[in-house]
This record gives structure tokens, sequence and C-alpha cells, in this order.
């Protein structure tokens, strides 16, 4: 038997993937930006700010504290996080940040460990592969 997806149940999916896509488009989230490319066909996802992404994070991935709350340049939103700390108004750049794997806040200003711990990559490798089973991205 052939599965056959509802017409207006895979309307509702791809809205509501439109709609959470719009929500992490600041975060320039590698994942995401391929999933929803891939899932809608859409060609508006900027592959660049995917590709800057991937070249920003570190290849040290021990987790070393970050403090970013003094830096002059670094604009503070008006809400504290979830732990009341403060946080930027736009994500920081991987690699001025504390190592994440995509499951925390990239607007968190301070945070990380203090060098006894170590990443194993799959946050890095995982996008991009994908870029590359979906050719948005070339060698």
């Amino acid at each position: 038997m052939k599965y056959e997806t509802d017409p207006t149940l895979r309307a509702t999916y791809l809205q509501s993937l439109k709609h959470f896509y719009e929500v992490e488009r600041p975060e320039r989230n590698p994942l995401w930006k391929v999933i929803y490319a891939a899932a809608t066909a859409a060609h508006d996802f900027n592959v660049a700010d995917a590709v800057w992404t991937l070249q920003r994070i570190p290849m040290d991935l021990i987790s070393w504290s970050t403090l970013n709350s003094f830096h002059w340049d670094v604009q503070l939103h008006q809400d504290r996080d979830r732990f009341q700390g403060p946080q930027s108004l736009l994500p920081l750049p991987p690699d001025e940040r504390a190592i994440m794997k995509w499951n925390g806040n990239p607007y968190q200003l301070n945070e990380g460990g203090n060098g006894t711990q170590e990443d194993d990559g799959a946050f890095f490798l995982l996008r991009y592969w994908m870029k590359r089973y979906y050719r948005f991205i070339e060698e």
C-alpha cells in the first residue's frame, strides 16, 4: 500500500516549518537551514549564512569559559535569559561563544566550562554532510 500524505496536513506542516524557520533564521543554524530548504524546496534560505557559521566553528572543541558581557560592541537584549543572565540582541558568532550543540542559547553572553570537557564535533559534521548531500555546498 502506497503511503500518501493528506494535502491539508502537509500544508499545515509546511506552514509550521516556515514559521519556525523565521524564528530560527537569525541564529544562522546550518541544520535548520538545510531542513527548511530540503523540506520546502526553498531557494531563499541563505546558504551563505550556513557556510559562515560552519567556517566560524572553532577547531578547538574544549569547553572554555566565555565572558562577553563586558564587550562594548555587543548590544544587550532588554530581556534576561532563563537564568536571569544578560543576553545579546543578536546571536554571537560560534567562535566567540562557548561550544554548544545548538541545544543552548546562542544569545547567552557568559557561559562555558573550565576546560576539562571536549565536545565530539557531531554538531558540525551533521550540518556539513547534510549540506553536501543536498548539494547546497560543494567541495
